[in-house]
């Protein structure tokens, strides 16, 4: 087969994705041989590109990286690595939780006098950040790439704000995004993205704020993550008019809240015995199409026991479970134990037994309730009897 047939016949299979090791290694065995002309490093890269992206490329490392050397072994015989070799290499160094060996691979790249590009310098920061390196990132980004004649892109930049928002050096992200700015290079959706998100973490809310209103003044539209972490963040710090306000506008501006919206603000309101406005939110979150999860119930049930409306809570536990939406045990065990403290042991065991028919376990502490809660009453034979149901039912088979 002549040459360029067979780097066709390579590059289709490295497309296809279904190359395995074994023959990757005799496709580069033959490639390596062929000579006048010389298969193009591109079809070599094609080969260590399918090699990395394979789900179990982490057990054949010691394969691929014999490869390129050998492949660097064979300068003015076969084409050398080029900066898009490096790349995938330095790349796959990280994919696999081995960052330094990438930089080793970049300090060999160097030492050839190769031109560097942006993307190869984008990989060795991401490599840098992925353990936390931050300030080697930070000198390459500001110092490194320049003195070498490499324009940082905003992708660079995010990478770097991205590490330093990680490791909670807030002030220091905000001045990248400076410099950045500075350079020509506007922040684009990831940008403020990381930024708002780790403000709000750390209980910056106004500073969050103030960079929602930057964004949306450079013609950048927020998604419902961003609108939900501010509103969380609202919610953390009592502001509730504030979190309000935003989902007003954030309805206005065409965009739906999901249930963690909802769930968000519904848990601040509970918190502050505002049930029946939480209630509401339950209702006009159903009319948009929203389904209540799990935590929606919880929250809300949470609420209404803690502000003693007992009905309230069984009722929509009740419907929870209608809904086909099974209660989780914790929930279980606060409206159970809420009811026998209020007297109502014979509704809490109802309750016990409804959430039994469908599908919800009782445990220890649900039934324990009910003991206690019959015992205070007086009623010693009902005690006895979910006593001897809770030994046959939990302990049944043992």
């Amino acid at each position: 087969m002549r040459s360029r047939h067979f780097e066709l016949l390579v590059k289709g299979r490295c497309r296809s994705g279904t190359l395995n090791i074994e023959d990757a290694v005799k496709f580069f065995n033959r490639l390596l041989a062929t000579k006048n002309p010389a298969p193009s490093i591109y079809t070599f890269n094609d080969l260590f590109k399918a090699l990395v992206r394979k789900n179990n490329s982490k057990n054949h490392y010691a394969t691929i990286f014999s490869l390129f050397n050998r492949l660097s072994e064979t300068q003015g015989v076969s084409p050398s690595p080029n900066v898009c070799t490096y790349e995938i290499l330095i790349g796959y160094c990280t994919q696999i939780n081995q960052p330094a060996l990438g930089m080793i691979f970049f300090g060999r790249f160097m030492k050839q006098g190769q031109r560097a590009d942006v993307f190869l310098f984008n990989t060795v920061l991401k490599g840098l950040c992925s353990k936390l390196k931050i300030s080697e990132a930070v000198t390459i980004l500001l110092e490194k790439m320049p003195i070498l004649g490499v324009t940082p892109n905003v992708i660079s930049y995010n990478i770097v704000i991205d590490g330093l928002c990680m490791m909670g050096d807030i002030r220091r992200a905000q001045e990248i995004m400076v410099q950045m700015g500075c350079t020509g290079h506007q922040p684009n959706f990831l940008t403020f993205s990381n930024l708002i998100n780790v403000l709000c973490m750390n209980g910056e809310i106004e500073m969050a704020e103030e960079l929602f209103h930057e964004m949306v003044s450079q013609g950048l539209q927020p998604n419902v993550m961003i609108y939900t972490i501010l509103m969380d963040g609202f919610c953390k710090k009592g502001l509730l008019d504030k979190a309000v306000e935003m989902l007003q506008y954030m309805v206005s501006k065409g965009h739906d809240p999901n249930v963690v919206t909802y769930n968000a603000i519904m848990d601040a309101l509970c918190k502050i015995g505002e049930t029946r406005k939480a209630e509401g939110l339950l209702h006009d979150m159903i009319s948009r199409g929203n389904c209540p999860n799990v935590l929606t119930y919880s929250i809300l049930i949470y609420g209404f026991c803690q502000t003693n409306e007992l009905e309230k809570a069984e009722e929509l536990l009740l419907k929870m479970i209608s809904n086909s939406i099974l209660p989780d045990t914790v929930t279980c065990n606060i409206i159970v134990s809420e009811l026998c403290k209020d007297g109502e042991a014979e509704r809490a065991e109802k309750l016990l037994y409804c959430m039994l028919d469908k599908g919800v376990t009782p445990n220890l502490m649900m039934y324990d309730s009910v003991i206690n809660g019959y015992f205070q009453l007086g009623r010693w034979k009902d005690t006895i009897r979910v006593f001897n149901d809770m030994i046959d039912g939990l302990f049944q088979g043992r």
